[in-house]
């Protein structure tokens, strides 16, 4: 096989659509190699005094990874090589990237996912999936009536990862679809919002896989969030500290809202640059005011879902996958913003 042909097979089983053909997952893989390659291989030759070449965005990477490394200019060079380690091509440049996998700003390799897991765990440890079903289970009895959108579920670290990974190494880079120049999760900062924050565990899971400036959740049922606020004080006086051991010396801010998750004038989460929300036992009408809320969320912004996408043509899935959690198998949704937020903020 050749290269492109290694690299679209690993493209269809890592991060196709198991419900799209061959040849929309073929169109896809297309749109998103020629986007990470803007640069113009002709320039690129020029400028590096060597024989020039067609452009890469109309030979859709033809040829082999290495010879197109050759043609790309350092920037794109760089950009491509990322691209690419993130769907498991070995070119000469990931293959140095993977001898040196401890780069906690440019990467998630399987050694960084593991020893964050580990880490996480160790801090959750008393707060097991059993403690905040019973805790919710309790809420609910208090609340009478409570609605099955409040069924309580947790996610996998592991699946998480994979889902943040994905944005890191692809959706979120410059160029890919709406993202903005400055990329989503490109660099240490950005804003990360857990809507339906139970315990708090997506909110500091997100914390140990990369270092936002805030990671924030919204609560309704008082139980779970009083026992997010417990999550946070552990996190700050042990998980901080712990991360900067491990390379990451940035102080991610940490902070929890009680209250009705989409109503933006209770916990306004619109300037969010990763929204996620276990939405798996969300009613119709749920998803319809998630969706009209995150519409002001910015052009570019991602948004991860489990089992439902957002009912918003201001969206677009780039992704949809099924993995393990903690009542079973559920699909990851990443979706992104299309347009710009309304210019009224507050719906």
């Amino acid at each position: 096989m050749s290269d492109l042909e290694v690299a679209f097979d690993k493209y269809k089983k890592e991060y196709g659509h198991s419900d799209w053909t061959d040849e929309e997952n073929a169109a896809q893989f297309n749109k998103f190699a020629n986007t990470m390659s803007m640069t113009d291989a002709t320039t690129a030759a020029q400028e590096g005094g060597s024989e020039s070449s067609p452009s890469l965005q109309s030979q859709s990477l033809t040829g082999t990874m290495e010879s197109i490394e050759g043609r790309l200019s350092s920037r794109s060079t760089e950009n491509i090589t990322r691209s690419f380690a993130g769907l498991g091509v070995q070119t000469a440049s990931t293959r140095t990237a993977a001898a040196n996998d401890e780069d906690v700003d440019t990467g998630m390799t399987k050694s960084f996912l593991e020893r964050r897991q580990e880490m996480f765990e160790k801090l959750v440890e008393k707060y097991p999936t059993k403690f905040g079903k019973l805790v919710s289970q309790k809420d609910r009895v208090d609340m009478l009536d409570a609605p099955a959108t409040l069924t309580y579920g947790e996610i996998e670290f592991e699946s998480f990862g994979v889902a943040f990974s994905k944005i890191k190494r692809m959706y979120g880079m410059p160029g890919i679809g709406t993202t903005p120049p400055s990329g989503i999760m490109q660099a240490p900062g950005g804003k990360f919002y857990d809507l339906g924050s139970g315990t708090g565990k997506p909110a500091i899971a997100a914390a140990y896989l990369h270092p936002f400036d805030l990671v924030a959740g919204v609560e309704i049922l008082p139980g779970l969030h009083s026992s997010s606020l417990e999550l946070a004080a552990l996190f700050r006086s042990e998980g901080l500290a712990a991360l900067a051991a491990d390379g990451q010396p940035q102080a991610t801010h940490i902070e929890f809202t009680l209250g009705d998750a989409f109503d933006l004038g209770v916990a306004d989460w619109s300037d969010g640059d990763v929204v996620f929300a276990n939405s798996t036992c969300f009613s119709d009408s749920l998803m319809g005011r998630f969706a009209s809320a995150a519409e002001h969320l910015k052009k570019g912004a991602i948004v991860i879902t489990f089992t439902k996408r957002l009912p918003s043509p201001a969206f677009t899935v780039l992704d949809g996958k099924v993995y393990k959690m903690s009542w079973g198998g559920a699909t990851v949704y990443i979706q992104q913003k299309l347009t710009d937020p309304p210019a009224s903020r507050i719906p």
